[in-house]
């Protein structure tokens, strides 16, 4: 039942990407996620395959509290940054690129849609593999980080 769903969602993310391309900004509203299974199922997906830890509730509380757009950010961030920016599953705080969080993003926005669109010597440039839309997403979502994604 679990991959029936995990396979549904993925599906309709793939065929919403089509749809993106297609639609620009309107499709954006079709990546929102309310369900808190879909959430759980998503958050897997995006994490791999371990449950949510049940002491930290507050992932799924704050992916449902986010709006939309917020969303998407989160969704692309999972996707593009969080290998580089986010903490790694080790005691030790490894990362490539320096922890985002809202405190390094906000009066900072469009130096960071900046850094995102065209990189950096240590960091590649996104403008070919993400729309100014879902840099915007991305930069709304981070404002929003009080602690280091996983």
């Amino acid at each position: 039942m679990k991959a029936l769903l995990l396979a549904a969602i993925v599906l309709g993310l793939a065929s919403t990407r089509t749809v993106a391309q297609q639609t620009g900004a309107a499709a954006i509203d079709a990546l929102t996620i309310t369900d808190r299974v879909a959430v759980e199922v998503w958050s897997k997906a995006t994490q791999g395959q371990q449950p949510l830890d049940p002491k930290t509730p507050a992932e799924t509380e704050f992916l449902l509290s986010l709006t939309p757009t917020e969303r998407v950010g989160a969704f692309r961030f999972k996707q593009r940054c969080i290998v580089c920016h986010g903490r790694q599953m080790s005691l030790a705080p490894n990362t490539w690129g320096p922890i985002l969080t809202k405190t390094s993003v906000i009066g900072r926005e469009d130096a960071v849609r900046g850094r995102i669109r065209d990189g950096s010597a240590r960091m590649p440039a996104f403008k070919y593999a993400l729309d100014a839309g879902e840099i915007d997403a991305i930069v709304e979502y981070l404002k929003k980080v009080d602690v280091a994604p996983m």
